[in-house]
């Protein structure tokens, strides 16, 4: 879906079917009390992300999501992907929260067109 996160030699060609992102938290995530999730879609996480419902936000405990620093990646997707993380007490570039981050590092990383990727934790407890 995004060409540059893909090495030319690597590149294979195949259809897919798109589900919107609420379409498929309507169906499938209206039965949970808590979810984690983990994404990583290959630059796209920014877009799909941001259009999870707040109320399964709300739920999330955990999450690990691979952020891509491309020229594609929307701003208003991030901004709108933050404002519904802000819940998190616990925010990291490593898995065990060694160096908490705040929300404006994360926006300028992923915002920073640097090509760089990194995963981001969430978390509510340690």
């Amino acid at each position: 879906m995004l060409k540059s996160v893909v090495s030319p030699i690597g590149q294979i060609q195949t259809e897919i079917r798109l589900v919107d992102t609420k379409e498929y938290c309507d169906t499938f995530l209206t039965k949970h009390d808590r979810y984690i999730i983990k994404c990583d879609t290959q630059g796209m996480d920014a877009l799909i992300l941001s259009r999870i419902p707040n109320r399964i936000w709300e739920k999330v405990e955990r999450a690990i999501i691979e952020v891509w620093a491309l020229p594609e990646i929307n701003n208003l997707d991030v901004t709108n992907l933050l404002n519904m993380c802000q819940h998190f007490n616990f925010r990291s570039w490593e898995p065990k929260f060694q160096n908490k981050i705040g929300m404006n590092e994360i926006r300028e990383f992923w915002l920073g067109k640097s090509g760089s990727v990194r995963n981001l934790y969430f978390s509510n407890t340690i």
